[in-house]
């Protein structure tokens, strides 16, 4: 069973709640969450996911050599 991924923030008295929020959106985002929720709501076959891996390795390749030609 897995864990559920808990936010926490700490709120001081003298902080306002516009700050406390922007802080738990940025967690939010960094835990993926939403990606996740994303990922979990289709079954995927093997073939599926291998075939989406593929497109984002090709993906990841095409932005490394951009990132090279633009050094040069």
């Amino acid at each position: 069973m897995r864990r559920a991924k808990i936010i926490e923030i700490i709120v001081k008295e003298d902080d306002p709640i516009e700050k406390a929020i922007r802080r738990y959106k940025k967690k939010y985002d960094q835990l993926k969450i939403m990606q996740e929720i994303r990922k979990r709501m289709y079954h995927m076959t093997k073939a599926e996911k291998r075939r989406e891996e593929i497109k984002r390795a090709i993906h990841r390749q095409k932005k490394m050599l951009e990132a090279m030609k633009k050094k040069k």
